[in-house]
């Protein structure tokens, strides 16, 4: 062998082995190690796939009982309604949702929600359906307003 060839091999050999003995030196072909979150922080993952969280999609929004009711037109396939106070406080007694297909739904609530109260939710009889029209009944401050949700 060639005495420039030998003396490569060597200074390569040496080099490659001392950058494995370093330390600071990683070889990242094969890392599986997990980077992993600091203490204080908190990782929550919704790994749910049947029971997916319900998407609100507004129905009415800034709405108000005047005259003690209020008529909403609805075109939406919901399974649940949110009642939300968007001002003042707002009675509502009776809630009748009527279905596409004709059939109707009456809840009595006698609830009254605010600004600062949890809003109301009404789970509908049966899977997700067509909704037509919403009816609310009750009686709301003068500058009340509040909002319907769908899911």
């Amino acid at each position: 062998m060639n005495l420039k060839a030998l003396i490569t091999a060597l200074v390569l050999a040496g080099t490659s082995t001392a950058a494995l003995a370093d330390s600071n030196v990683r070889d990242h072909r094969d890392d599986t190690t997990q980077i992993s979150a600091p203490p204080s922080a908190e990782i929550v993952r919704d790994h749910r796939v049947d029971h997916r969280l319900p998407r609100w999609m507004t129905i009415a929004s800034s709405s108000q009982l005047s005259r003690g009711r209020d008529v909403i037109a609805a075109n939406a396939r919901v399974s649940s309604l949110k009642l939300v106070a968007l001002k003042g406080s707002t009675t509502i007694d009776t809630v009748t949702v009527k279905f596409a297909n004709g059939a109707t739904q009456k809840i009595r609530l006698a609830q009254t929600i605010a600004p600062q109260s949890q809003p109301i939710t009404i789970d509908l009889k049966g899977a997700q359906r067509n909704v037509v029209s919403i009816v609310l009944s009750g009686n709301s401050n003068r500058r009340a307003s509040f909002e319907v949700l769908g899911a």
